[in-house]
């Protein structure tokens, strides 16, 4: 009775059959559909749906075996082509004070950094725009500060990890108002 009960609660789920990796595109032949136990916590797909994941890209890498979610699978690669993303390890004071928000626009902008001397600043004026695509709070050497991951111009990506990692580089929020 028990091994009946069991049987006759499972449900067809899609599974990966074959490993994929990020930003990979998926095809028929990396799903299948299997019959599985669920679990409420667990947000399976349906295997009716297996099809609706087809054409579209793993968002994480998705490991042979493993349970397909709608958390695993987009519509679009990250970064896009031509694009960068940029992580900006920054102290509140290189930053606004308000919260940022995945889509926000930013500016990065070319700073003397700590102790430099503004009047020799030769990159007085530079500025990148970029938009927040996450944001992340660490404390390093017990200096609170927050990751936030931009997307940039691909040509200007090196120049900025290069000012960023020697501190000199602050945000700057644009208007979040909409046209």
């Amino acid at each position: 009775m028990w091994i009946y009960l069991l049987s006759s609660e499972a449900v067809e789920a899609v599974a990966v059959r074959e490993t994929v990796m990020r930003g990979a595109m998926i095809e028929a032949g990396d799903l299948v559909t299997v019959r599985v136990n669920p679990d409420p916590a667990l947000q399976l797909a349906p295997g009716e749906q297996m099809d609706s994941f087809v054409g579209q890209r793993a968002a994480r890498d998705l490991s042979a075996g493993s349970l397909v979610t709608r958390e695993a699978v987009t519509e679009q690669v990250m970064p896009a082509g031509g694009l960068s993303m940029v992580g900006l390890a920054l102290t509140p004071a290189l930053m606004p004070g308000e919260a940022l928000l995945v889509g926000d626009s930013v500016r990065i902008v070319a700073t003397p950094g700590q102790g430099g001397d503004p009047a020799d600043f030769e990159a007085a004026g530079t500025l990148f725009p970029a938009e927040v695509v996450g944001v992340s709070r660490s404390s390093v050497d017990y200096a609170a500060e927050t990751v936030v991951s931009v997307l940039v111009p691909q040509g200007q990506a090196a120049q900025i990890v290069q000012w960023a990692s020697a501190g000199r580089v602050a945000l700057v929020l644009d208007s979040r108002e909409t046209n």
